[in-house]
């Protein structure tokens, strides 16, 4: 797999070099540390593995992500703020990694996304507002983390 630059945008773009056996890996990082894989698939269905301990803010660069699906990976640090600006997201799921810190606001953005899962993380503060705003979510699981305050309905369907 290889980087490619983007002209028009001035930051490295995501070319898929089907001979290539290696992972591609977001600017700044290197194999110190990295460990699990997870796989990101866009709307042309490409797969791309991508390995690190760190959700990198890169990923909301990827803004024709459909689903991202890291469960069981070893993901450290928090959700990086830039993982809102994935406006196309369908599916997250990153249930049982190591993730902490709060939820980025800004969820409202992820019109799309019908299914999140976070459960079994460490994850803490209050659950952002505006997730009651996702009207597609059909599945959300936050157990096993240590969020406080009041689970925010807004417009869920609540039976």
């Amino acid at each position: 797999m290889k980087a490619r630059q983007d002209g028009a945008a001035g930051r490295s773009g995501l070319g898929l070099d089907e001979k290539a056996e290696t992972p591609w890996h977001f600017p700044g990082q290197n194999d110190r540390g990295s460990v699990g894989w997870f796989r990101c698939r866009c709307r042309a269905g490409d797969m791309l593995p991508v390995i690190c301990c760190r959700i990198p803010k890169e990923i909301g660069w990827l803004e024709n992500l459909v689903e991202f699906s890291g469960r069981g990976n070893r993901f450290t640090g928090s959700l990086p703020a830039s993982i809102v600006n994935l406006g196309q997201l369908g599916k997250l799921d990153l249930q049982s990694n190591r993730l902490s810190g709060e939820l980025p606001s800004g969820v409202h953005t992820w019109k799309k996304l019908n299914e999140l899962n976070l459960a079994d993380n460490e994850l803490s503060g209050n659950i952002p507002e505006d997730i009651g705003s996702l009207s597609v979510l059909n599945y959300l699981d936050l157990s096993g983390n240590r969020f406080s305050g009041k689970i925010p309905v807004g417009s869920f369907n609540v039976c």
